[in-house]
C-alpha cells in the first residue's frame, strides 16, 4: 500500500457561511476530515433562521501534504477565528463541533463566554495501541493510511470528504491537543450538550462520561445514541442530532423565544 498522499488529488472542499437570523452556530469539522461532514446539521439549523458557519481548519480540505505543515496551534487558531468573524456578525454565537472539532469546540468554551456549546464524539482522549508504535513509525514513515470507517448507515459515508492519510506528525499533534483539552475542561461553565454514538469506535464513548463530570457547567447533559458511529450528525441517527441540537440552542438563547 503506498503512503505517497502528494499523488492524491486536492480535495479542494470550501468552507460555507448561511447567514439568516441574529443567532448564530459556529460548526467545527474533524481531524483531517472537511466542513462537508457539518453541512446536513448546517442546512437543518439554517432553515431555522440560525446563521451558520462552517469553517476549514487550517491544513484540511487541500491536501495530506498541506496538513503536514500544521498542527494544533493552527487548528485552534482557525476555531478562534471562525468565532471572532461569526461574532461580527451575529448577537449571539453557539459552538458545535464533532471529534478535534468537538475537542476544539470545549477548548472554545473555556476560553470565552459562550451561551452554551454542543460537543460531539469530542476527541479530548484518544486511545489506540497503535499509538505505541508512533515513535518507531515516524523513523520510516511520514503518513499513515486510513482504514475504514464506523458508519452505521453505510450510504452516508459517502458525503464524508477527508484525507486517506494522515500525518503522523499531525496525529502526534492531535493527541498534545487532547491533553490540553483535558485540562481545560475544568474551565468550562457554559451549558455544555455532549453528543455520542455508542458504536463509536474511534473516540470511546466513555469519553463523553469524563468530559461531563470534569466540565464546571451545572447545566450539561450527555446524548447517548445507541445506533451511531463517530460521525454522528451524518449517521443513522442524525435527525436525532439535528433536533436535539437546535433545541439546545434554542433553550440557551436570549434571542429565540
Amino acid at each position: 500500500m503506498g503512503i505517497f498522499p502528494h499523488k492524491c488529488p486536492p480535495l479542494a472542499t470550501e468552507p460555507f457561511l448561511m447567514r439568516r437570523g441574529r443567532v448564530g452556530c459556529l460548526l467545527i469539522h474533524g481531524f483531517t476530515s472537511s466542513p462537508a461532514e457539518m453541512i446536513f446539521l448546517a442546512d437543518y439549523l439554517a432553515e431555522r433562521d440560525i446563521t451558520v458557519s462552517g469553517i476549514q481548519l487550517a491544513g484540511h480540505g487541500t491536501t495530506a501534504d498541506e496538513m503536514a505543515l500544521t498542527g494544533w496551534r493552527d487548528w485552534a487558531e482557525s476555531a478562534e477565528r471562525g468565532l471572532t468573524e461569526l461574532r461580527a456578525i451575529c448577537n449571539e454565537v453557539f459552538v458545535a463541533g464533532l471529534s478535534m472539532g468537538g475537542a476544539l469546540t470545549l477548548y472554545l468554551a473555556s476560553r470565552h463566554d459562550l451561551p452554551a456549546a454542543i460537543c460531539m464524539a469530542a476527541a479530548s482522549e484518544i486511545h489506540d495501541w497503535k499509538l505505541l508504535l508512533l515513535p518507531l513509525f515516524k523513523r520510516f514513515i511520514r503518513y499513515f493510511p486510513k482504514i475504514g470507517d464506523d458508519f452505521v448507515d453505510k450510504e452516508q459515508s459517502k458525503y464524508i470528504v477527508d484525507y486517506d492519510y494522515i500525518p503522523l506528525n499531525c496525529l502526534v499533534s492531535l493527541i498534545e491537543f487532547s491533553a490540553v483539552v483535558r485540562e481545560c475542561l475544568p474551565k468550562v461553565t457554559c451549558p455544555l450538550l455532549a453528543v455520542q454514538g455508542r458504536k463509536d469506535k474511534l473516540v470511546r464513548p466513555e469519553t463523553a462520561q469524563r468530559i461531563y463530570d470534569s466540565v464546571s457547567s451545572v447545566d450539561k447533559q450527555i446524548l447517548w445514541l445507541d445506533n451511531s458511529g463517530h460521525c454522528a450528525p451524518v449517521d443513522a441517527q442524525r435527525d436525532i442530532v439535528f433536533e436535539k441540537t437546535y433545541d439546545w440552542i434554542r433553550s440557551h438563547s436570549r434571542l429565540m423565544s
